[in-house]
């Protein structure tokens, strides 16, 4: 047995050794043909049964399947394929170095969603090789220039990392009618007609098989759609210029393997058809399809031996930069003098790239142990079904006890009882667990431009007890205006609180030449030609930034770097990153050969880098101040290093030599309004009770004041900032607007008592987040033993519960803070916009991505409403399906119920329903009208307080169920039993199939029509989660037509067309009235006596842990 760990999913898996035995598998197949097939399909339904049958235990090297089991329990039995390899080294499988003399005569190897997992002798472990790379050769940038010289290591290489295609196999229809037929609902369905057929219910049998054909058709159909999209977004084929035995070949993308040299500058060429190295040239590439981001991003080469070994042996500190990944959009390509093309190394291919995890993770979703179980309905549905049953043994039980009494016929009896199990599952249940959810996701396309990958997610989005928003682009607009600069002179340190004279708003007013040249050139913006136009695209704070300037923009060809305003060379970029949170260029002035190096980045990053003389001592002070008001600001430095570089060796600076002693310019000051519908969105959110955190790689004193301006923080709400004491490495907490303010720091509670009263919240940085939730890194440097001892679970359960706000945070960061909150049973929604946002957006229960892609592999849900008011919409459609599954599932069995009834009483006068009784209640009335109900609109009026239950076995929700079968048994026993003293009375013949026709028969039949309608308008509520039931014009029609019917066959007469189609017998017209009036009060107990017991089974203690911590406070 293996235990095996996959970190690019996060994936345990269990795997064990099958050697197939030949003797239990003929003894499998006997038994097979005399259980008539049932045992394959017991064995389908329960894996282990078949294993234990069919398979012995054996080693890995030596089986012939493997079964592999999750940390949830669901189990694979999956082939092991053998491949002669002709004793070839095993580096060219696993990443083994020299030292690993070793050949391998045969590949062994399985697939498990979409891993290819290869049997290592050396370890005796099957192992997965998506990092792997050719030692040999990749190392040396000379031979990684030379691509592929031998065509038995293509073939191998297609051997061992298959076709370069992320393309999804769909099932054929067949398969998936096959599987479809093998769930256990239908199976039981087969069974009940087979029964019904039996006891010669032919025309009823009919129609169920019809219906539950027409079901398993929608479903496959349904299947099939899903997959076909999922498909359509995951395939890319082009054709590629790669470079092998010393000539350019065009191949098709499938055929690409790693050690392929591509041609990416090819015209031809749009998109990255694997994951690869640039090692020539630049390219300006779009990351939006997988990241959701639609910044362009600039990747750089990695063009020597040095950074080809430092980037493989992952010592760089940014790989991305180099990297160019599968399926992103080719904006714009620049080749250097000495080489014409942009050439990249291919390093992993097919579902080994990042694109085809981001797929595997759509087509195999993780689900989370603490709260899978209660958000997916089949398996509510299952145990829902399971108190039913025990409902249907005791029936069972009754009917044959009472035929038995009857003296009827053994194989009567028999059949009879059965019956009565089949009545417990209705023909049209599983269509109704998924019928509300297409039609939510309908209605967030058509009416809200919100689609939706993760048909699942819709019920989640329900229940979200808490959201958190990135800043910019989602809560502010991406839009930014430069307020103005501030110049460092001398007279900033003179300055008072309210002297705004030291900001120009005039570029050409500045004095300091270093900073008009930071302000021109620092930057990563690129020109690109699209139509035959000239645009300039990048980050919006870099082009902002340059408009300022009012700069001219140009490029040279085969020349790093662009040229401003003809007379500024930008000949080196150091890109942004996310960790250090700056970024640098150097700049060329070639008139006087002087080379200047010019950063920018958060005025925190900066100020470590500047010469201390430099920095003015209100600098912390015009930080604070300009971002608690709300102002986003960037620090300038630069240096003249003419002195110690020359072109030559300019090429060769580092950045930690770029950035060190810097000289401070000055700040440049934006302005970044929130989006007109984040405050109204977020008050909503806050009045159903629905706690927003913001969550940006932004200062905390902006974050802050953006979430003062969004209403995040309440008016008079104290917001407390982390301030770190290194002397006795602890955390203190002090009021961001009175440092006088704080709060114990072992308690996090206020030291002053009206602090509590008045209310207050935390504020925390990325720093703060990772030094108490790291299991390693900490801004105290200190060992993981004392973290944990300094921080205990009170305190960081404290923590999310208080914080509303997460500023610099990186994209793990923001991944990690949506996990913590999902372990206090938070129901966590994420809405994002960005490529930070892609791992929060995977992990949050409702991932919404603000993206104009139609789909984005980034999240569930992509809205191409460029504000977070879609997150309300979301939530709507997710309670309308919660609540609408529940009544329709609650339907379907009262109608199990109620039909239950009606025979159990039909069964012991040795009655029954007739057959086209059984189909006017199946197909007039029950199926039309759950469809119909499952077509209520959400409430589009505010979100309120009080979530839906999610839970379909709660005492909430089957003790009212209970109290209903209870109205409905006397609904049904009063004027049956007042029927048999009526001197009409007509008496049933026990045990006559072909005469049914009796006054027991025709009462409840009569009494029962009418409940099956009646209990549909309990059933369908109407706000605060769905519209109004008037506003529903199809099921009222619907109900409409049933009650005429239903009154026609009350008050027609018995000898009549419908009558005798009915079996019918007379009922006197005193007594229809009495039966009419008996169904209405039955319709009022119905909307009464339940709601009375609702508020008796409210939980006194939540299930849910952070519900618990905030009864406890």
């Amino acid at each position: 047995l293996q235990r095996l760990y996959i970190a690019e999913e996060d994936l345990v898996l269990g795997i064990q050794g099958l050697a197939q035995n030949n003797f239990k598998l003929i003894i499998f197949y006997i038994l097979s043909i005399l259980t008539f097939g049932i045992l394959p399909v017991i064995c389908h339904w329960f894996p282990k049964i078949k294993i234990s049958l069919m398979y012995n235990k054996s080693e890995l090297f030596c089986s012939d399947k493997v079964i592999i089991e999750t940390e949830l329990g669901q189990l694979d039995i999956i082939s092991v394929n053998r491949e002669w390899y002709d004793n070839k080294d095993i580096s060219t499988v696993f990443n083994y170095r020299d030292d690993a003399d070793c050949g391998l005569k045969v590949l062994t190897f399985f697939s498990y969603r979409f891993f290819k997992l290869y049997y290592d002798p050396l370890e005796d472990l099957f192992k997965v090789n998506t990092n792997w790379f050719d030692i040999d050769n990749w190392l040396d940038y000379n031979n990684v220039q030379q691509g592929l010289n031998n065509n038995n290591i293509i073939e191998d290489r297609l051997l061992i990392f298959g076709k370069n295609s992320c393309d999804l196999d769909i099932k054929p229809i067949h398969q998936l009618i096959f599987e479809e037929a093998l769930h256990p609902f239908f199976v039981f369905q087969i069974f009940s007609m087979i029964l019904w057929a039996y006891d010669d219910y032919i025309y009823y049998a009919l129609c169920i098989l019809i219906i539950s054909v027409f079901s398993v058709a929608q479903t496959v159909y349904e299947t099939r759609q899903s997959a076909l999209k999922l498909q359509k977004l995951a395939h890319s084929e082009t054709n590629v210029r790669v470079f092998r035995n010393g000539f350019w070949l065009t191949v098709a993308s499938e055929e690409v393997v790693p050690g392929d040299i591509l041609d990416i500058s090819d015209p031809n060429l749009n998109t990255v058809p694997c994951d690869c190295l640039l090692i020539n040239g630049q390219v300006l590439v779009n990351e939006s399809m997988l990241s959701g981001e639609s910044i362009p991003v600039n990747k750089k080469s990695c063009n020597s031996d040095s950074l080809l070994e430092s980037f493989f042996n992952n010592d760089l500190s940014k790989e991305s930069k180099y990297k160019l990944y599968n399926g992103t959009e080719i904006i714009n390509t620049k080749p250097t003098e000495s080489n014409p093309q942009v050439t990249a190394l291919c390093l992993s291919t097919g579902f080994n790239t990042t694109k085809g995890s981001l797929i595997r993770s759509m087509v195999f979703p993780s689900t989370s142990t603490g709260n899978s179980g209660e958000k997916d309905m089949t398996k509510q549905a299952y145990k829902y079904i399971f108190y039913m049953t025990l409902l249907a043994l005791f029936g069972f039980i009754f009917s044959a006890i009472n035929f038995k009494r009857l003296h009827l016929s053994t194989k009567l009896i028999i059949v009879r009882a059965l019956d009565i199990v089949t009545i417990v599952v209705p023909p049209g249940l599983p269509a109704t667990l998924s019928v509300a959810v297409t039609f939510s996701i309908s209605r967030l396309k058509n009416k809200c431009n919100i689609f939706c990958i993760r048909p699942t997610k819709i019920n989640g989005a329900g229940g979200v007890s808490v959201w958190v928003f990135d800043k910019t682009g989602t809560l502010t607009g991406e839009g930014l205006v430069v307020k103005g600069i501030i110049e460092n002179n001398e007279d900033l340190n003179d300055i008072d609180d309210n002297d705004d004279d030291i900001i120009t708003s005039n570029y050409y007013n500045l004095k300091m030449k270093m900073l008009r040249y930071c302000l021109t050139c620092c930057h990563s913006s690129a020109l690109v030609v699209q139509n035959g136009h000239k645009s300039l695209i990048g980050d919006p704070l870099d082009l902002e930034m340059f408009r300022f300037t009012k700069g001219k923009f140009s490029e040279k060809t085969h020349h790093d770097g662009f040229v401003i305003n003809d007379k500024y060379h930008v000949v080196k970029t150091f890109e942004f990153d996310s960790h250090l949170r700056r970024m640098g260029v150097i700049m060329e002035k070639p008139s006087k050969k002087e080379y200047y190096s010019l950063v920018k980045g958060s005025p925190e990053s900066i100020a470590s880098l500047c010469n201390p003389h430099t920095i003015p001592q209100v600098y912390d002070h015009i930080v604070k101040k300009y971002a608690h008001q709300g102002y986003r600001l960037i620090a300038l430095a630069g240096k003249n290093i003419s002195q110690k570089h020359n072109q030559y060796s300019i090429e060769m600076i580092t950045r930690e030599e770029s950035e060190e002693d810097l000289h401070f310019l000055g700040f440049i000051i934006f302005e970044n309004k929130i989006k007109p519908e984040s405050k109204p969105t977020i008050l909503e959110l806050k009045n159903a009770n629905i706690p927003s955190i913001m969550c940006t790689g932004d200062n905390i004193l902006t974050a802050i004041s953006v979430a003062n301006d969004a209403s995040i923080l309440e008016k008079e709400e104290i917001c407390f900032v982390p301030i770190w004491d290194n002397i006795n490495e602890v955390i203190h907490w002090e009021s961001v607007d009175d440092p006088e303010i704080k709060l114990d720091n072992t308690t996090l509670i206020p030291l002053d008592k009206w602090v509590s009263e008045r209310g207050y919240s935390l504020a925390l940085t990325g720093d703060v987040f990772n030094e108490i939730f790291g299991d390693n890194a900490n801004i105290a440097n200190s060992n993981a033993d004392e973290d944990f001892a300094k921080y205990s679970s009170h305190y960081k359960q404290t923590i999310l519960l208080k914080s509303k706000i997460f500023a610099r945070m990186s994209p793990d960061d923001k991944e990690d803070l949506v996990n913590q909150l999902q372990s206090l049973d938070h129901t966590v929604g994420f809405c994002g916009d960005g490529a930070n946002d892609v791992g929060a957006l995977r992990s949050s229960d409702c991932g919404v991505s603000l993206s104009e892609a139609e789909a984005s592999i980034a999240a569930p849900f992509t809205s191409q409403v460029f504000n977070i008011s879609c997150v309300l919409n979301i939530m709507k459609e997710g309670r309308c399906s919660i609540v609408t599954s529940f009544a329709c599932f609650q339907y379907m069995s009262l109608y199990s119920a109620i039909q239950f009834i009606t025979v159990t009483i039909l069964y012991g006068q040795g009655a029954n329903l007739g057959d086209f009784q059984f189909l006017y209640i199946d197909m007039c009335l029950i199926i039309p009208i759950a469809i119909t109900m499952s077509w209520s609109s959400p409430n589009y009026g505010p979100l309120v307080a009080k979530r839906p239950s999610m839970n379909l076995v709660s005492l909430k929700i089957l003790v009212p169920i209970l109290i209903n079968v209870g109205i409905i048994l006397v609904a049904q026993l009063v004027p049956w039993i007042i029927s048999k003293y009526m001197p009409w009375y007509t008496k049933p013949i026990a045990g006559d199939q072909d005469t049914i026709n009796s006054t027991d028969n025709t009462v409840l039949f009569l009494v029962s029509s009418f409940q099956y309608i009646y209990m549909s308008i309990i059933l369908t509520q109407g706000p605060p989660y769905r519209e109004p039931i008037h506003e529903n014009r199809f099921y009222i029609i619907n109900v409409i037509i049933c009650l005429v019917f239903s009154v026609y066959l009350l008050f027609g007469k018995f000898d009549s067309y419908c009558g005798k189609l009915m079996q019918l017998t007379y009922v006197s017209f005193g007594f229809k009235m009495f039966l009419l009036l008996w169904c209405v009060l039955g319709l009022v107990a119905h909307s009464i006596l339940p709601k009375r017991f609702n508020h008796r089974f409210k939980k006194g203690v939540s299930s849910k842990k952070y519900k618990r911590l905030l009864q406890r406070e």
